[in-house]
């Protein structure tokens, strides 16, 4: 059995499906934006243990008879629910808006040009970590964004920095 490709970061570019992919650290505005909102599609993702914590807070919610917070947390559980297998993940996404082809328009950006992304990532077969890794190490602030994130979904405390 093959091994999938990988992405050597260290080398600044990759390619996937015959294109040669530019690994940049910077964004536009517009793609900052696009970036913003992907980063709240990142925090509405679920597993299955975030479910039960949130069905578990809806079900604290109701018995103290707060009813609009627990409206408000189904309506987020079936949104994220609705989603899950209809689209890419945020983080594929996220690497779309800076893992760009020569000669890219780098100040625009639309889902038809992320998703022609994503369909090269997918042909080439290329390991699904490596575009977490991708984004953590090339967008500035994702790593804390991703803790963050797990830590708002799990409930948990903050850990300490080492």
């Amino acid at each position: 059995m093959a091994e999938l490709p990988r992405i050597d970061l260290s080398k600044g570019e990759f390619t996937a499906n015959g294109k040669r992919y530019i690994i940049e650290s910077e964004l536009s505005i517009e793609r900052f934006s696009q970036y913003q909102m992907l980063e709240m599609e990142l925090g509405y993702g679920l597993t299955f243990k975030s479910l039960y914590e949130k069905l578990t807070k809806v079900y604290e919610q109701v018995n103290k008879m707060k009813f609009a917070d627990a409206a408000v947390q189904l309506d987020n559980i079936i949104r994220g629910v609705a989603n899950i297998g209809k689209q890419d993940h945020a983080i594929f996404k996220m690497c779309a808006l800076f893992c760009n082809t020569e000669g890219e328009d780098r100040s625009t950006i639309n889902q038809d040009m992320i998703d022609a992304k994503i369909d090269d990532w997918k042909k080439e077969g290329i390991q699904a970590s490596d575009f977490f890794r991708l984004a953590s190490s090339t967008v500035r602030g994702l790593y804390e964004a991703l803790q963050n994130t797990v830590q708002n979904i799990s409930g948990l405390p903050e850990q300490p920095e080492l």
